[in-house]
């Protein structure tokens, strides 16, 4: 409040800081229990061949819906009841496991799925610690944040069409080198997503 003359005292302080607590506490909780479901689906479908041939024959539909459900989940987040979230929340952790086990299969479990979850999780960690330790406001950098996503986006929707049309001087770029860069942005820009969250 911008014409607040007094100072909030120790005991409003003290109550606003251990509300934030739980509730980062329990936010921390459910995205334990979604990567647990999303690792048991995931094992799962690696575990049983009609699921994994399942998921394989409908992997475009899986996706689309996958992707569905994230937007359905944002836009009725206030308003939806809590057992409708939790619902969509592990429809979404589940179809997760699905795909990324299909991914996973592609590049090799051990070779380059193991190594991405050990680093991303390094990072949510090493992130968390950031945002949870920082007496700063980050919430000022979210503006920037998806104007960096929005930027990935465009220049990775710019790198495929020049890919797909030959367009001379863009196709002449390694596609790997640009996903290597967006690869590093990304990694940046989510940490820092991460920290403000």
């Amino acid at each position: 409040n911008p014409y607040m003359t007094q100072t909030p005292n120790a005991n409003d302080v003290a109550l606003v800081e251990s509300i934030v607590s739980q509730r980062l506490k329990g936010s921390i909780l459910w995205m334990v229990v979604g990567l647990l479901t999303t690792l048991g689906i995931g094992i799962a479908t690696l575990m049983n061949p009609s699921w994994a041939r399942f998921a394989a024959s409908n992997f475009n539909i899986l996706l689309i819906v996958e992707v569905a459900v994230v937007f359905l989940f944002s836009m009725r987040t206030y308003k939806a009841n809590v057992m409708s979230l939790y619902a969509m929340f592990f429809i979404y952790s589940a179809l997760n496991g699905v795909t990324l086990s299909l991914v996973s299969l592609a590049y090799g479990i051990m070779e380059a799925t193991v190594p991405a979850l050990i680093g991303a999780l390094a990072f949510f960690v090493a992130f968390s610690i950031v945002g949870l330790t920082t007496k700063k406001n980050l919430a000022g950098l979210t503006p920037y944040l998806v104007a960096a996503i929005f930027g990935m986006i465009i220049v990775s929707l710019v790198f495929m069409a020049a890919s797909y049309f030959s367009i001379p001087y863009l196709s002449s770029i390694s596609y790997s080198t640009i996903s290597l860069i967006l690869g590093y942005v990304g990694v940046v820009v989510f940490s820092i997503f991460t920290a403000v969250d």
